[in-house]
């Protein structure tokens, strides 16, 4: 298992046996250099941008964010292996 986030995580909120990498998925660059040697069978994106504006008054960038974020996990991944990928999301409007 392997966890994706923008934030380091403290020691307390860590689970054994899981890798902990931090990265901003909105930066393909970054995010392809510590995928590149990656091999996943599943991923499943539950990643997100928080925001509380609603749409009509500049939330549109909360869906763009997703998207991009989303498209860059996508090429940034090995697809040798991969059998699925779930992506998972929430926004209100």
């Amino acid at each position: 298992v392997t966890v994706i986030s923008l934030k380091e995580k403290s020691a307390d909120q860590k689970i054994n046996n899981v890798e902990y990498i931090v990265t901003d998925i909105c930066n393909i660059e970054e995010l392809s250099a510590v995928l590149e040697d990656k091999l996943f069978d599943y991923v499943v994106n539950l990643s997100g941008y928080i925001s509380h504006v609603n749409f009509i008054q500049g939330g549109n960038k909360v869906f763009n964010v997703h998207f991009e974020a989303t498209k860059n996990i996508v090429a940034s991944i090995n697809h040798d292996n991969l059998k699925t990928f779930i992506q998972i999301g929430y926004i209100t409007c």
